[in-house]
């Protein structure tokens, strides 16, 4: 880190950056779906998918609601990414809030590369076989969670949320990659 303004710029969010990631790791819900997107074979990842379509949305509200008892299985597996979700998007706020108060003149792509480097590990979408898996949930948990929408909003018509939905998905993912994975990126 270099020293006067960036220093300045730097030391006062470092707090900040480490809270946002050791949320992340302290989740178990996210440590469960992390380790599936990378650990799980693909006849045990299949498993999981196939299971996707039948997924209760009571159930999985229960099990964002109790992580710490929450078994590995695929609704576990779905709770445990929009809890990924999540915390990618406050990475995101976080980063636009950093970017908004960066020093003119500051380097903060570096900056990024050094604080995104602390969690980017997590979700290295820029492996064929992870963004596949992560796509997957995208998908699957759209329509588990259609019957917990129609519930809650019966008069809203689902392919607006499906739109949006998607589209914040997008957005988050593209921001995760541009905040965390820079670097990995511009040497691949």
């Amino acid at each position: 880190m270099q020293e006067g303004t960036q220093k300045k710029f730097e030391l006062p969010l470092f707090p900040y950056a480490l809270l946002i990631s050791n949320r992340l790791m302290a989740d178990p819900l996210a440590e469960m779906f992390t380790y599936s997107i990378h650990s799980l074979s693909d006849k045990e990842w299949d498993k999981c998918e196939q299971e996707l379509a039948a997924i209760d949305h009571k159930v999985l509200a229960e099990r964002i609601g109790a992580p710490h008892e929450a078994p590995l299985d695929s609704t576990s597996l779905l709770a445990g990414y929009l809890r990924i979700l999540e915390h990618m998007d406050a990475s995101r706020s976080f980063f636009r809030q950093a970017k908004s108060r960066s020093p003119r003149g500051g380097d903060f792509e570096s900056y990024c590369q050094r604080i995104g480097g602390l969690t980017a590990w997590h979700m290295p979408l820029q492996d064929e076989r992870s963004a596949r898996r992560f796509q997957t949930m995208q998908d699957s948990s759209e329509f588990a969670m259609r019957p917990l929408l129609k519930e809650q909003f019966p008069d809203v018509d689902w392919s607006v949320w499906q739109e949006s939905f998607s589209r914040h998905v997008a957005a988050v993912i593209a921001d995760w990659e541009a905040y965390h994975l820079s670097a990995e990126l511009e040497t691949a």
